[in-house]
């Protein structure tokens, strides 16, 4: 009885030691992956303020492009 109750604190004990390993490195993985993450929001708000400018300047060229045919008139 002695030797089977070892046994199974010793299953126990292996299994439990996979599974810590196993969450670890899903842990791992998934720090980076939040890192990739980070990394492509990073690069999109960089976009969306250069968009943003762009757009703002197109804006006043086309304000100012019809000031001028208005002021041709």
């Amino acid at each position: 009885a002695e030797i089977a109750s070892r046994q199974h604190t010793v299953s126990s004990v292996t299994r439990l030691e996979a599974e810590a390993k196993m969450l670890r490195k899903d842990n791992i993985d998934l720090r980076q992956y939040i890192l990739a993450l980070q990394s492509e929001v990073y690069g999109a708000r960089l976009s969306a303020k250069y968009l943003d400018k762009e757009l703002a300047g197109r804006i006043q060229q086309i304000q100012l492009l019809g000031r001028d045919m208005r002021g041709a008139e």
